[in-house]
């Protein structure tokens, strides 16, 4: 598996996560696949992230180019001032391969060896129990339940 930056053309690739109702249903207050609108809006925040921070969110690839999902860093309230949310999607076709184990792995050694960040976070839907157990296998501890876009989330920090 390789990963790079987000780059301006990646709406299509995203798409394969936010157009997919599977996935959405664990990534949006109301289920819905999101519009090609709303996803080239993320691909621009996520660019303009990489050039104002230093940091955002890579695209992962299998072996064979394809793309698997995403994983990142970025700025949150939740935690506190100063936060740092680590976060993740898999295209459903790869969910329960450790996609998401082997790209927060990734994205942890490069906040650990290449930024100074002062606290990192995760939250998950209450029933993502796949996504706890990520956040959990890598170190981050459970502190409590949050209101995220209008749902209940459990929120961790890594410890």
């Amino acid at each position: 598996m390789y990963h790079r930056p987000i780059q301006s053309d990646d709406a299509p690739l995203l798409a394969r996560i936010y157009a997919d109702p599977r996935a959405m249903r664990w990534l949006s207050a109301d289920g819905l696949p999101l519009s090609d609108a709303a996803i080239q809006q993320i691909v621009a925040t996520n660019v303009t992230r990489w050039q104002t921070l230093g940091y955002g969110t890579w695209l992962f690839f299998d072996d064979a180019d394809v793309f698997v999902g995403y994983a990142g860093l970025k700025p949150t309230a939740i935690g506190g001032a100063g936060s740092i949310e680590l976060l993740y999607g898999v295209v459903p076709d790869f969910w329960r391969q450790g996609v998401a184990t082997n790209m927060v792995t990734t994205v942890l050694q490069h906040a650990d060896t290449s930024l100074t960040l002062p606290r990192l976070v995760g939250y998950t839907l209450m029933t993502n129990i796949a996504s706890q157990q990520v956040l959990v296998r890598h170190g981050f501890v459970y502190q409590g339940e949050v209101t995220h876009a209008d749902l209940p989330h459990y929120w961790y920090a890594r410890a």
